[in-house]
């Protein structure tokens, strides 16, 4: 049975969405089956696998009723793209029944077949990002050592907060990803700023940055693919043991 994790930040420019692809291509590489869902009207970990004005059908139309159109984008990894439609998503949903959990109803179904489900949220803290927290285990926050971030997630931690009490109860940070990370003052002060708030949820592997995780997206490929013989790629795999190793132990 799948855990479900939300990779989140309201924030954009944090390598949400790379660490997304990334963390499950390296999964995946280790043989885990791994389902990535794009819930984020922009589209780029889509667009990181294919070329999304070519999908037929998106999570929007599964959110709407229609089977869930699962890609299957390499061993053991496939995807469930996402189109402009779901920028709609708080309209067109607003007065469904139990409009929180559409999500979690379409994963419910898809959880059996694989061992990790991983969602990329979009940097807005609307429906759509309610849903995905409702339908997940766990969070995993994406945060860029390169500007301060901690003001900013104050309203994601209410959010989280308050699904854990209402409607999720055990949904929880399982961790804080820092990504874009280049050995400087200010990183290291960034880091610091987040440890008093986070502690021990930080990861140990700290995901440096390469212009390979930028080019990747370009040749619709995973930076373990693209360029696995980089720092990046390193430490994505890195990462990914991490996580798969939390898990785990739990």
């Amino acid at each position: 049975m799948a855990k479900i994790i939300a990779i989140a930040n309201h924030k954009g420019g944090v390598a949400k969405t790379t660490s997304c692809v990334n963390i499950a291509a390296a999964l995946a590489k280790m043989g885990r089956r791994v389902l990535l869902v794009d819930v984020d009207p922009q589209a780029n970990l889509t667009s990181s696998f294919t070329d999304e004005s070519k999908i037929e059908a998106s999570i929007y139309d599964a959110m709407k009723g229609a089977p869930a159109p699962i890609m299957h984008i390499s061993e053991n990894l496939d995807l469930i793209p996402s189109h402009i439609d779901l920028a709609g998503a708080d309209m067109v949903f607003s007065n469904k029944i139990a409009r929180e959990q559409i999500l979690k109803n379409i994963l419910d179904e898809l959880k059996a077949g694989y061992d990790y489900i991983i969602i990329d949220t979009p940097p807005a803290l609307g429906l759509v990002t309610i849903n995905a927290l409702t339908a997940a285990d766990s969070v995993i926050i994406s945060i860029c050592a390169e500007t301060l971030p901690l003001r900013g997630l104050v309203m994601l931690d209410e959010m989280i907060g308050d699904i854990a009490q209402s409607i999720n109860k055990g949904l929880h940070v399982s961790g804080i990803i820092i990504a874009k990370y280049n050995r400087r003052k200010l990183d290291n002060a960034v880091i610091e700023a987040i440890r008093e708030k986070y502690g021990d949820k930080i990861y140990k592997t700290y995901v440096r940055t390469c212009v390979s995780a930028a080019e990747a997206p370009t040749y619709r490929q995973s930076v373990l693919d693209y360029a696995p013989g980089s720092t990046v790629a390193e430490d994505y795999r890195a990462l990914a043991k991490e996580i798969d190793k939390q898990d785990k132990n739990k």
